[in-house]
């Protein structure tokens, strides 16, 4: 069985050798920047990595009259497409443009080497104030740039708080997928534009209560797995991201990207999309395509968007790259991908397919807690199991009293309610066992909410 879109290999290969310069371009830049903070523009030091970048520049623009590179949800953007890997020297880059308040650059054939100097000396010297894109393209205008432009950077606009409730907003999820699916397999475009209202909503519930949409990822129908599947992930990946620190503006991006991992299979066609029992091998394989479709689909749509794309590609990397698409180069994926791919394996083990029984919610998590440091980003999993209420040990939680403590053990059935060492209390009297009654048989203490994101890989899309 073919693939919905055939790959063109020597399209693509053309694209990764020019990602691979612009991370070296941005690579030679931030290095000429960090000599030109410390000297002038015309130090040697300088002027050696502006040459190195202006020839790798060249390169691009000997194919093509201009090029754009931004930063955009935390990752450093070709045109519309991620680099994956985000190098020291992108972060770098990124935190430049932010300082500048700039979205990104674009630059055009005629670029000279002295104009090249001029753009990396407005961008980090301390004594240049142009901030925004207006300043910065006057100062460059006022220096005689005329072939690199700065772009403003695109703020997220902040809606009012959801007016719904989590369940008729967990509903217009599965709506929404249905939707997609029916246009996917009938041609017809798919309505991304139209899906951030919903984002804004599920974000805004997950950033006031993160645990307040978790108990709807337990309602399943069995004839639409294809569509609540994505529904429940959604939901799940936006309160763990919640729940782990992200900010209320940055939560969207995650909610979005949570939504369309799964959208490379939507256009296959729907005896494999809705088949029953397990895959022949042909189908299979094509199944094993659809984070490559997904990425496609997204990157050909008019709304692409960076982090969507990265976690439509990865959701099935695995922490330890075991797992598909391979990552050759052995960076592992993006911090968001590894979130989702943890949530999007919990919701298939859990739920009721064709020719296969369920996992029970103990024993899936159990799963996901034996291959966390595998399969798993151990900090992103230890996360989603306390959301879960499976609180492994080594995990820092908060008691309903304000005190802070590690788990030690899981006592009993009840993963709910471990045995956690209050920090700075040693001996019997410092541990809390959290399945302890009092004499009117409430329990004594409870976990109010897990703490220790700072050991989770940055989530913040920024």
């Amino acid at each position: 069985m073919e693939p919905t879109h055939p790959v063109d290999e020597h399209r693509t290969d053309e694209l990764l050798a020019i990602l691979d310069r612009i991370e070296l371009i941005v690579k030679q830049l931030v290095t000429a920047g960090s000599q030109a903070f410390l000297y002038s523009g015309a130090h040697p030091a300088v002027r050696e990595y502006i040459e190195r970048a202006f020839g790798t520049i060249g390169e691009i623009l000997a194919r093509r009259e201009s090029f754009a590179v931004s930063a955009r949800e935390g990752m450093l953007v070709y045109e519309n497409i991620p680099l994956y890997r985000l190098s020291v020297s992108a972060r770098k880059f990124i935190d430049y443009l932010e300082a500048r308040k700039i979205h990104g650059i674009i630059i055009a054939r005629g670029l000279t080497i002295e104009e090249l100097v001029d753009f990396v000396e407005i961008l980090v010297s301390p004594s240049v104030q142009a901030r925004g894109r207006d300043e910065f393209n006057r100062e460059l205008e006022r220096r005689g740039v005329k072939a690199i432009t700065a772009m403003e950077i695109k703020k997220e606009e902040e809606k009012p708080g959801p007016a719904r409730t989590p369940q008729a907003v967990y509903e217009e999820t599965v709506r929404l997928m249905r939707a997609f699916t029916k246009a996917a397999l009938t041609g017809k475009e798919l309505d991304l534009p139209g899906a951030d209202s919903l984002v804004s909503e599920i974000s805004e519930l997950a950033a006031k209560d993160p645990r307040a949409m978790l108990d709807l990822s337990a309602i399943r129908e069995f004839d639409e797995h294809a569509f609540t599947h994505a529904a429940h992930v959604c939901v799940l990946s936006t309160s763990l991201a919640a729940l782990l620190g992200v900010r209320r503006a940055r939560l969207a991006a995650i909610c979005r990207a949570a939504m369309l991992h799964d959208i490379g299979k939507m256009a296959f066609p729907a005896e494999t999309l809705f088949s029953s029992g397990e895959p022949d091998p042909a189908t299979a394989e094509l199944l094993r395509r659809h984070p490559l479709e997904g990425a496609r689909a997204l990157l050909e749509g008019l709304e692409a968007r960076p982090l969507a794309v990265a976690v439509a590609y990865e959701h099935h990397m695995r922490y330890d790259l075991a797992g598909y698409p391979a990552r050759p180069d052995g960076v592992r994926p993006h911090p968001v991908s590894l979130l989702v791919q943890i949530v999007d394996a919990y919701d298939n083990l859990t739920a009721r397919r064709p020719g296969r029984l369920p996992l029970s919610r103990p024993a899936a998590l159990e799963r996901i807690a034996e291959e966390a440091g595998s399969a798993y980003d151990p900090a992103i999993a230890k996360g989603f199991l306390a959301m879960m209420g499976c609180y492994v040990p080594g995990t820092i939680v908060e008691l309903d009293g304000g005190e802070i403590g590690v788990v030690e053990e899981v006592r009993g059935s009840d993963p709910a309610r471990p045995a956690a060492r209050m920090l700075g209390q040693e001996g019997p009297g410092g541990l809390r066992d959290l399945g302890e009654k009092d004499a009117g048989g409430l329990f004594r203490w409870s976990i109010r909410r897990p703490l220790g994101a700072e050991r989770v890989p940055p989530l913040e899309a920024e």
